[in-house]
């Protein structure tokens, strides 16, 4: 089916520039945690050890000068802040823009393709039917400083635990009991928290672009159901086909979440059901997907090409189970 074909090469691209995001936030936090790492052997050095080789006890103008130090390491990963409830959107400012770590315009990058693909899709879809039409933008908007604030939590949480871990050991290695290289050690194996960095590097750009897809089938249904009240008639459902860029069905396991939902295909109020049924609270179909750094999205496709849709996604998803895991 040429629609879901087009629609696979669009997911393959746009996961492309996911990737290129991830990189780009993993050099940065290698950077600050490099940083961080120089900055407190430097302050270890500044201590000096006693007679038995322990870490002098640092003086409170010594802890506030490793706090600045550290401070300025965090850096890289840092941006300017949008704080709820406020949907003001980022400042336009070049200076702002460029700040490192300002993962805001790359969460309005993934959004914008997203939508740009589904403009086409809406296209291919008004030729077999009516004219499903498109979400407000302002949705969309809303929908990427949603992300926006996400990432903002996460990684405030992210520096000041990291802040915290910092200040925490440099009391205990000051407390007499710890020897210089001991401290050097630790320090030399400082890293920030992986799981929560790449939460929000991975998963929220990745969740904007499937909410993205999930407002244009929303939209469609809503038209369809207009549709059908005007002549007095069912209200046909918008059906969505799971869907995930190939290079992110290489890796999946057979009996994984992901694989037991490929190529099905499900309403908006089944795939509700779906996420009931495995007791997954803190995400829906159309933010944080199936798990965490989940890659599936919702193909929305109108009533008139269902039955050819769901043939064609029966195929690949037998051909997918095929083989799954060679």
């Amino acid at each position: 089916m040429l629609y879901l074909e087009q629609m696979q090469e669009a997911l393959d691209d746009l996961y492309l520039e996911q990737k290129k995001i991830e990189a780009e936030y993993r050099r940065r936090k290698e950077q600050t945690e490099t940083g961080v790492k120089l900055a407190l052997l430097a302050w270890l050095a500044s201590l000096g050890t006693d007679e038995r080789g322990l870490l002098r006890r640092p003086t409170p103008a010594q802890v506030v000068a490793l706090r600045r130090r550290i401070s300025i390491r965090f850096r890289p990963i840092e941006l300017p802040r949008i704080k709820p409830p406020s949907l003001k959107p980022p400042t336009n400012d070049a200076a702002q823009r460029a700040r490192p770590g300002n993962l805001h315009a790359d969460i309005n990058k993934m959004t914008g393709k997203a939508a740009a693909v589904m403009d086409g899709a809406t296209e291919t879809a008004a030729q077999v039917g009516i004219d499903p039409g498109r979400p407000p933008r302002i949705e969309m908007t809303k929908r990427g400083q949603r992300m926006q604030r996400d990432y903002d939590r996460n990684l405030e949480a992210v520096i000041f635990n990291g802040e915290r871990k910092i200040d925490e050991v440099a009391w205990r290695w000051g407390a007499g009991s710890v020897t210089a290289d001991q401290a050097r050690s630790a320090a030399r194996n400082f890293e920030l928290p992986s799981g929560t960095f790449n939460l929000s590097t991975g998963t929220h750009p990745w969740a904007a672009v499937r909410g993205t897809i999930m407002d244009y089938g929303e939209k469609w249904h809503a038209t369809y159901a207009a549709a059908a009240k005007k002549l007095g008639a069912k209200s046909p459902s918008v059906k969505y086909v799971v869907m995930a860029p190939r290079e992110v069905m290489e890796d999946l396991a057979p009996s994984g979440l992901t694989a037991r939902h490929l190529y099905r295909s499900f309403t908006f109020a089944a795939l509700l059901g779906v996420y009931a049924g495995l007791d997954i609270e803190a995400s829906t179909p159309d933010t944080l997907g199936l798990h965490h750094n989940s890659r599936e999205v919702y193909v929305p496709v109108v009533p008139p090409m269902i039955a050819e849709a769901e043939e064609w996604a029966e195929k690949k998803r037998r051909a997918f189970l095929e083989g799954a895991g060679k």
